[in-house]
C-alpha cells in the first residue's frame, strides 16, 4: 500500500511495458532495474517521455493514453518478425523507488492502438487504451418465462392463459413492507387443478428470504382481499427454483384472469444475501451482486470493499419482472438515489461517496499550507448552480395504482408545513416534516428553494430521510473549490478521500475537505479539493 510517509522526498518514474508476441518490451522516463513478486528483477531502458495525469480522466472506463518513445529499436525489424504490435497488450505505471512491480501503481491496462514507427533513430508513437467492458445478460433472464416449457399445461390443469409470456418476478429487499404491508409485486397464476384444490402463485423466480408474504386480489373494485399466506418453493420444468404461495384454504377467489400482488414484510424479503443475513437490500451489496452476477465488468472490491458499507445504510425495496440491461437498471433506478461516482481502479470499477456532511473525524489526514507542507494553486471559487432547501422525497410506490404510499419532507422546521399553501387557515402540524439546520440557513438566505423526487425503488423510510440529508447537505449552501499543490507525497491520495486543510492566509482553518481529483507527473502534485463548509462557520459568515 503507498503511504505518504513513503513517498516523501521520492520522484515516481513512468514505466510502460508492451507485450509483442509474448515477449516483454520495457521502457522507463529513466533507466531502473524492478524486482517482481517471484523475485526476478527486471530492466526498463531509458526513453519513455514524462506524463502529467489527472486521476479523475484514469477513473474513465473509456481511457487511453498517448505515449512516446526515444529508443533505438528498429522497430522494423521487430515488427517483420513479430508481425502486427496494433492491440498488443501494454501497460503503464508510475514507480517509486524500492517498490515491487506489482506493487506500483497501474495507471493503465490496456492494448496498443495508433502504432508508428521510422528508422532506428525516430522515436515511437502510440497509444495505450482501455476499452469499457460493458458486456452483461438481460435480467431477467430469457429462460425465466411462464410457458409451456417451464410449466406446460397437463390433464387436470388450467393454465392462465393472460400470463403466458411474463417473466418470473425477480424480488430485491422488502417491497411493500411497513407499518401495514402494502401491494408491491406481482404474483402469477401458474398453476390451477380442476379435480383438487391445488392452486399455485408464483411470486418469485428464485429463494426469498420471507416465510409469509400477503397476497392480494386487485381483480374487483373496493377493498382488495388479502391473506398472508406462507411461502414454498419447487423447481419449475426446467429445473429453476422458484418461490410460490398456494392458494388453498387461502379465502381468495382463484381463477384465471384476476389480478394478484404480493406485500413482502419487514424482516422477510426477497433475494437472499451471499453472506446468508437475510435479504440482499443494502444498496452496496445490491450493486455488487448486480455486477458480479450480471456481467462481466470487473469490480475493484479493495477500493470498493468500505464505500459499500457505507451504502448498505441505504436499502433497496423494489422488483424487476420484465428484461432490462442490468446497469442500465443501476443508473436508472439505484444510483441516482445514491451519492455515489463511478471510478476505474486497478482492478475494475469502483464507487466513491461524495462526503457532503463529512466532519474532521472522517479525515484520513491534515495538509497545512501554514506548515508550507503544500500551497495554493488557484483562487477559492464558490459555485450555486442550484440551491434547494427543502426536499420531498416521495417513496413505497403502490404497483396497482402508480402512486406513492409515502413521503418524507425535509425542510426548516420539524412537523411544521410552510404556510404557503393556497388555501388559508390550514392545519400546520405536519408529521412528515422534518427540520435541518442546513436548510433552515439556507432559507433564511435564498427563501424556501422546494425540489421532488420520487424514489421508486425505496419502501424504507430511513433511507427516504438519508436521500433528502444527502440533496440538503449537497445543494442548500454554496459549494467552494480550490486547488493546493505539494510534493510527491500527495500521490497517495485517492479521488475521495476526506482531509482537513489548513490555511490561514486565506481563512481556511481546519477545514473539512474531499479531494475531487489528484493531477500527479509534473513537477508537482495537485489535489483539487471540495470544501466542506460548517454551516454554522456559514451562518457567521452570512451575517
Amino acid at each position: 500500500m503507498i503511504t505518504r510517509r513513503s513517498l516523501l522526498g521520492m520522484k515516481g518514474e513512468w514505466l510502460v511495458e508492451i507485450f509483442i508476441s509474448g515477449s516483454p518490451f520495457r521502457f522507463g522516463t529513466a533507466p531502473v532495474d524492478v524486482t517482481t513478486t517471484a523475485g526476478d528483477v527486471v530492466r526498463f531502458f531509458e526513453g519513455l517521455d514524462e506524463q502529467t495525469l489527472s486521476a479523475s480522466s484514469e477513473g474513465s472506463p473509456d481511457f487511453s493514453i498517448a505515449v512516446a518513445i526515444d529508443a533505438g529499436e528498429e522497430w522494423g525489424k521487430i515488427i517483420g518478425r513479430a508481425g502486427v504490435i496494433e492491440r498488443a497488450p501494454a501497460t503503464l505505471r508510475r514507480y517509486f523507488d524500492g517498490q515491487i512491480l506489482e506493487e506500483s501503481r497501474l495507471v493503465l491496462e490496456g492494448t496498443v492502438e495508433n502504432f508508428a514507427y521510422g528508422e532506428a533513430n525516430e522515436r515511437i508513437q502510440f497509444d495505450i487504451v482501455r476499452r469499457a467492458r460493458t458486456a452483461s445478460r438481460m435480467l431477467p433472464s430469457p429462460g425465466m418465462v411462464v410457458d409451456d416449457t417451464t410449466w406446460p399445461v397437463q390433464p387436470l390443469w388450467q393454465f392462465d392463459e393472460k400470463i403466458v409470456g411474463s417473466f418470473y418476478p425477480i424480488i430485491i429487499g422488502e417491497p411493500g413492507s411497513g407499518s401495514t404491508t402494502k401491494a408491491a409485486t406481482e404474483a402469477l397464476l401458474v398453476e390451477t387443478r380442476t379435480a383438487f384444490s391445488d392452486e399455485r402463485l408464483l411470486i418469485a423466480g428464485h429463494k426469498v428470504s420471507a416465510a409469509a408474504v400477503t397476497i392480494f386480489d386487485y381483480t374487483d373494485e373496493g377493498t382488495p382481499p388479502s391473506a398472508s399466506i406462507s411461502v414454498s418453493t419447487q423447481k419449475d420444468k426446467v429445473g429453476r427454483e422458484i418461490s410460490y404461495c398456494q392458494m388453498s384454504g387461502s379465502g381468495i377467489t382463484v381463477d384465471p384472469g384476476r389480478v394478484y400482488y404480493v406485500g413482502w414484510p419487514s424482516q422477510g424479503g426477497g433475494l437472499l444475501n451471499a453472506n446468508g443475513a437475510g435479504a440482499l437490500r443494502g444498496a452496496g451489496d445490491v450493486i455488487a451482486w448486480i455486477v458480479q452476477t450480471w456481467t462481466d465488468i470487473p469490480i475493484d472490491g479493495a477500493r470498493f470493499a468500505g464505500v459499500r458499507e457505507l451504502l448498505n445504510a441505504y436499502k433497496i425495496d423494489t422488483y424487476i419482472n420484465e428484461p432490462v440491461d442490468p446497469m442500465a437498471w443501476l443508473n436508472a433506478e439505484v444510483f441516482p438515489l445514491l451519492p455515489v461516482e463511478p471510478r476505474q481502479g486497478e482492478a475494475g470499477i469502483y464507487w466513491y461517496m461524495r462526503r457532503w456532511s463529512a466532519t474532521a473525524s472522517d479525515a484520513i489526514a491534515r495538509l497545512d499550507a501554514d506548515a508550507e507542507q503544500i500551497q495554493r494553486e488557484s483562487l477559492i471559487t464558490t459555485q450555486s448552480s442550484q440551491v434547494v432547501n427543502e426536499v420531498a422525497v416521495a417513496y413505497g410506490p403502490d404497483r396497482s395504482t402508480g402512486r406513492h404510499n409515502f413521503r418524507v419532507i425535509l425542510g426548516a422546521e420539524l412537523r411544521t408545513r410552510p404556510n404557503d399553501e393556497i388555501e388559508a387557515g390550514l392545519v400546520t402540524t405536519d408529521d412528515r416534516m422534518i427540520g435541518g439546520y442546513r436548510a433552515a440557513l439556507s432559507q433564511s438566505i435564498y427563501g424556501r428553494q422546494p425540489l421532488e423526487l420520487a424514489a421508486d425503488a425505496v419502501w424504507d423510510p430511513a433511507t427516504a430521510v438519508l436521500i433528502a440529508q444527502d440533496i440538503i447537505a449537497a445543494q442548500a449552501l454554496p459549494r467552494r473549490y480550490v486547488e493546493y499543490s505539494g510534493g510527491s507525497d500527495l500521490e497517495s491520495f485517492e479521488i475521495g478521500d476526506v482531509i482537513v486543510l489548513n490555511d490561514s492566509s486565506v481563512q481556511l482553518l481546519d477545514v473539512v475537505a474531499q479531494v475531487l481529483d489528484v493531477t500527479f507527473g509534473g513537477a508537482d502534485v495537485v489535489l483539487s479539493l471540495e470544501l466542506f463548509d460548517d454551516p454554522v462557520v456559514s451562518d457567521r459568515l452570512a451575517s
